[in-house]
């Protein structure tokens, strides 16, 4: 069995959320994944 590292990050902003993941050769496993903040504030 082999051990393999997966890296996430995270970009916070005030409007969206960016999410990659990248292997240990620094390429990116599928596509990023944004996340809209479009929830009203209080």
């Amino acid at each position: 069995m082999t051990s393999k590292n997966l890296y996430v990050g995270i970009d916070v902003s005030k409007s969206k959320h960016d999410v990659a993941i990248i292997n240990e050769q620094k390429q990116l496993c599928g596509r990023p994944l944004i996340i809209q903040e479009n929830r009203p504030s209080y």
